[in-house]
């Protein structure tokens, strides 16, 4: 069953296997790991076009429950920590599949790593500070697009078999983040890692440059890259 934290949190849980504990206050933190012993996900949904329009059409018109979900400032639950908004919950879509489709409502999930998936800007500076110093993901917009130009880094470190310098963070405002070397490469470029080491081989990037790569067409071999380089290509009918 795929269920919400704010729903899961406050309930006594039975153990996952023989060996675990009965988690008899709720989904705590392990106190080994700091993690939840229960796997979480990032509201990334992919569904199949004619089963939606099928739940669209049916008795629920794709309408599920709304609810409150507020963030509190502190335990004592007085006072909110942003402002709070009526919600849905992506959990409920998968339940309303089933509901409305039975059998033929075919549900499940793909595991991927952090990084290569999901890295929101939702809190402000104070709050990703706050989170960082515990050890959490800042959630912040300098977190956020430092994880995005990494994510680039990863993949193009791994397709092409370049060599790239990575930057040493650096604190912004109490998040550490690591902006450099910056590289963006445009979906017109590629869409795949796979299509990424097509067109991009071998070279070295520092840790003080900044790429660009947009256009199809392009292609890129034993690249020396030691400052900016922005490359456009405009394809003409």
């Amino acid at each position: 069953m795929n269920a919400h934290h704010n729903r899961s949190h406050p309930l006594p849980l039975p153990p996952t296997n023989r060996e675990s504990p009965d988690f008899k206050d709720g989904d705590v933190d392990d106190p080994a790991t700091g993690y939840s012993a229960f796997p979480g996900n990032v509201n990334n949904l992919l569904v199949k076009i004619p089963s939606y329009a099928a739940v669209l059409a049916g008795p629920d018109q794709g309408v599920v429950d709304e609810f409150v979900n507020p963030k509190y400032k502190d335990d004592t639950r007085t006072t909110f920590k942003k402002p709070t908004r009526l919600e849905c919950m992506m959990q409920d879509l998968p339940l309303l599949l089933t509901k409305q489709l039975g059998s033929e409502a075919k549900v499940g999930f793909t595991t991927m790593q952090r990084w290569l998936t999901f890295s929101p800007a939702k809190n402000d500076p104070g709050a990703g500070a706050d989170s960082a110093a515990k050890g959490s993901p800042p959630g912040s917009p300098s977190s956020a697009e430092a994880d995005f130009y990494s994510a680039y880094l990863s993949i193009l470190g791994a397709a092409s078999g370049a060599s790239i310098e990575r930057a040493e963070p650096v604190s912004k405002l109490g998040i550490p983040v690591t902006l450099m070397p910056a590289i963006v490469l445009e979906p017109s470029f590629a869409l795949t890692s796979e299509e990424v080491g097509e067109k991009f081989k071998g070279g070295k990037i520092s840790s003080r440059s900044t790429l660009v790569v947009e256009g199809a067409g392009v292609e890129i071999e034993d690249l020396e890259l030691d400052g900016a380089l922005v490359i456009k290509v405009t394809n003409q009918n």
